[in-house]
């Protein structure tokens, strides 16, 4: 099955329109303006990047069937984990080594509300997941069969 660039093209757009939304509502012009706090427009884009993935799939899923919605979201799911990488380590502005690698990680993992412990290890780290949001909703929706594939 052939998938058009259309739907991947379309979340890219959401995901970088938003991007540049927050970049225009920085320093708390939001707040300013008497609208929301800046905690409201993190809850704001946070919520809308939740959706816009879960609407993605459940739209191909609807059109090209779940197999085919499974198979591109993996896809996605592999560039994906990039570009929040460069981004994270950007704002951070992180050099190189397992110290940068580390507080990367626990950013992402903070930003998108995964319960986590790090332990140090004497080659590294280790990080285990408490609890994964993204499960939970997964869970919360019914999409129990995602997670047995």
């Amino acid at each position: 099955m052939v998938v058009k660039r259309d739907y991947l093209q379309a979340w890219i757009n959401i995901f970088i329109r938003h991007t540049e939304d927050a970049k225009r509502l920085k320093n708390g012009d939001c707040e300013k303006m008497g609208l929301l706090t800046d905690q409201q427009v993190i809850e704001y884009f946070h919520r809308s990047y939740k959706a816009a993935d879960g609407l993605w799939f459940m739209k191909m899923e609807a059109k090209h069937g779940f197999d085919a919605a499974l198979e591109l979201d993996k896809e996605v799911w592999k560039v994906m984990p990039k570009i929040q990488a460069r981004v994270v380590k950007s704002m951070l502005r992180l050099g190189e080594g397992e110290a940068a690698l580390l507080k990367s990680l626990e950013a992402k993992l903070s930003l998108e509300g995964f319960k986590f412990k790090v332990k140090k290890r004497e080659n590294g780290f280790q990080i285990q997941i408490n609890n994964c949001p993204w499960q939970d909703l997964m869970m919360k929706g019914g999409e129990k069969n995602i997670l047995e594939k």
